[in-house]
């Protein structure tokens, strides 16, 4: 954040002195500090306050190194994971969700192989276009920013079922003269799927249909 961030220093001790010299460093009002505590390498750190102290203090300058630094790693984000129904219907709108993660970096959704299903989906807002129903596997990015590092969600299985087609039909004539030809027509349904068409029980006549072309 944006201030002056204080820096604790470590095992700090005078250099250069001659051998049995008493001479000590004294840091009870010293302060190190630098700008910010945003993550960065090779941070400069402003060092004040110390002072010397021992009988042989006064035979002595302190010298602050001009240049001392720290250097702030990015942070791991916490645990992201996906919000979203883990179920869906084919035909009906689905976006993908998530929560979780640390910091400003934007969350990026994608489709991992492995799945039998086949669909696509926005990376920027999770919407997902299904094409084939069956299983989809998704992942979400929260992406790194100046303070924390990428994290992703484990994979996602999402079962995309089968919907349930619109009524089917028979669309040809309910009566035909015996020795007269005779085609079954059908109209409705959904879908790619083949029509085929059957003699179902219950009738007191005869017959034989082709299943793929109706003729009796």
């Amino acid at each position: 954040e944006p201030g002056n961030v204080s820096v604790l220093l470590f095992d700090v001790k005078p250099a250069g002195l001659v051998n049995g010299d008493r001479v000590f460093l004294n840091g009870k009002n010293a302060a190190a500090v630098m700008k910010n505590d945003r993550a960065g390498i090779d941070k400069p750190v402003e060092v004040s306050g110390y002072k010397l102290s021992g009988d042989d203090a006064p035979n002595y300058r302190l010298t602050i190194p001009k240049k001392m630094t720290v250097t702030i790693t990015p942070a791991v984000q916490s645990a992201l994971y996906v919000t979203s129904a883990t179920s869906h219907t084919f035909g009906t709108p689905y976006s993908a969700s998530a929560e979780g993660g640390t910091g400003t970096g934007r969350l990026v959704f994608s489709m991992l192989p492995g799945g039998t299903g086949a669909a696509q989906i926005n990376a920027g807002t999770g919407r997902v276009t299904v094409t084939r129903a069956g299983t989809l596997i998704l992942q979400v990015t929260r992406e790194a920013d100046s303070n924390y590092q990428q994290i992703s969600t484990e994979p996602f299985t999402l079962t995309v079922k089968k919907a349930e087609q619109a009524a089917l039909s028979i669309s040809s004539g309910s009566r035909v003269t015996y020795g007269n030809s005779y085609t079954a027509r059908a109209s409705g349904g959904s879908g790619t799927g083949s029509v085929t068409f059957q003699i179902a029980a219950g009738g007191t006549g005869i017959a034989s249909i082709n299943s793929r072309s109706g003729e009796l």
